[in-house]
């Protein structure tokens, strides 16, 4: 069998685990399935999981991040460019989490190491960020005066704050969302320049008065 051959059995092999393993999560709940019961269900061994992946917790960070990756595959297709491209990924990304609550949110509250162990969760959205900024600034859309990697980490740590939330039950998922769209807007708005600032704090106001509107309903009712 060619390398190229036997590395596509690899890569769909860790495929079918991960489907086996999100599907047995939400039916049964994480705490109820062993890597066995995975391997059986993608009809694989254990062992064979664990060759390809890890053990369990490794299979959870492999969900994870085979979100992120559908996450940049969405946002790179995208036109928005510069603060536009920077409310776009946090939004997706807290989006791909909300569509699928019965899976991700138990997965997150389990492996809260991911946010310090280097893996994607913990890094990717920074970068990205990064990325978008400095593209922001060269558009003059930022101040020439905004440290741009501080700013891209506190957008990422307000929004993991958020998606933890979320996970934990504190937050629903259209309230993590909005909250999402609301940090990355109001972080925005502070290093906006002038050409663009009026717009952030317009799409700001408006939001924070839906929210408010949303949140006197739930008081009524």
């Amino acid at each position: 069998m060619s390398v190229g051959l036997r590395e596509k059995g690899k890569a769909r092999r860790r495929s079918e685990v991960l489907a086996a393993a999100s599907t047995l999560w939400r039916m049964h709940g994480v705490a109820n399935v062993t890597l066995a019961h995975i391997a059986e269900t993608a009809e694989v061994s254990a062992q064979t999981v664990y060759n390809l992946i890890g053990g369990v917790e490794e299979v959870k960070v492999a969900i994870v991040d085979e979100l992120l990756e559908r996450l940049e595959h969405s946002v790179g297709t995208a036109s928005e460019r510069g603060v536009d491209l920077s409310v776009r990924r946090a939004l997706t990304s807290a989006r791909l989490f909300a569509e699928d609550p019965d899976l991700y949110r138990q997965i997150l509250v389990g492996i809260p190491q991911a946010v310090f162990d280097g893996a994607r969760l913990s890094q990717d959205g920074s970068v990205f960020q990064r990325a978008a900024l400095l593209e922001a600034q060269r558009l003059g859309q930022l101040r020439p005066d905004i440290d741009i990697d501080a700013v891209s980490w506190q957008i990422h740590v307000q929004y993991l704050g958020g998606l933890f939330s979320w996970a934990s039950g504190s937050l629903d998922d259209a309230a993590f969302v909005r909250a999402t769209e609301v940090g990355v807007l109001a972080l925005l708005s502070a290093c906006a320049s002038e050409a663009v600032r009026a717009d952030l704090q317009g799409r700001l106001t408006r939001l924070l008065a839906v929210s408010d509107c949303l949140q006197s309903r739930v008081n009524d009712r």
